[in-house]
């Protein structure tokens, strides 16, 4: 691979989301390696860099990379909401006790905010409640639609399996069961 130089942000920025929007997952880590190769600390494309590691289900590495790029860009939710997700489908409590709170900070009038309280309460089995704050977040959410689209699969998906596991009594098989659900969902919307 030959390392290309950049005359700016903007130009290894372009670059970057052509080689996405290709649907070529090599060409895209290829082209996100060469743009972080010259901007390492660039949190825009920490966060493509990572989204691209998870749709190709590397996710610990993902998670790394999410985590480096809202310590570069604590601005950037989005990014914080995918590191939440990907963290909770992996068990990862102690970084969704660390993120939640900042997005959730956000309030209800933000759909991030929303989303965060309604995964919130999906960890802990409030459903109804769930619903409400998830569907408050889609109603808000104009800038990212395909993310409403996952929040429903979401919700669909965590409703089904409640239902199928009303007869499973202990909590470590209720645990197990909502983790797996929540990286299957993960692996399907990236």
């Amino acid at each position: 691979m030959t390392q290309t130089t950049f005359t700016s942000l903007e130009q290894a920025t372009d670059m970057v989301i052509t080689a996405m929007q290709s649907g070529d997952g090599q060409l895209a880590l290829n082209s996100l390696q060469q743009a972080l190769a010259s901007y390492s600390q660039n949190g825009l494309l920490l966060f493509l860099y990572a989204s691209e590691l998870a749709q190709q289900q590397q996710y610990d590495l993902a998670l790394t990379v999410f985590i480096d790029s809202v310590s570069h860009a604590p601005q950037l939710h989005i990014a914080r909401f995918q590191l939440c997700l990907l963290a909770a489908s992996a068990d990862k409590f102690t970084l969704l006790e660390q993120h939640l709170p900042t997005l959730t900070a956000l309030g209800q009038q933000h759909y991030l905010g929303c989303f965060a309280a309604g995964l919130t309460a999906l960890l802990n089995d409030q459903i109804s409640q769930a619903n409400t704050l998830i569907g408050q977040g889609i109603n808000l959410n104009q800038d990212n639609l395909a993310l409403n689209h996952d929040m429903q699969q979401l919700l669909v998906r965590f409703a089904d399996t409640t239902d199928s596991k009303k007869d499973i009594s202990t909590e470590r098989a209720s645990n197990t069961l909502s983790s797996s659900l929540l990286l299957d969902i993960y692996k399907n919307t990236h």
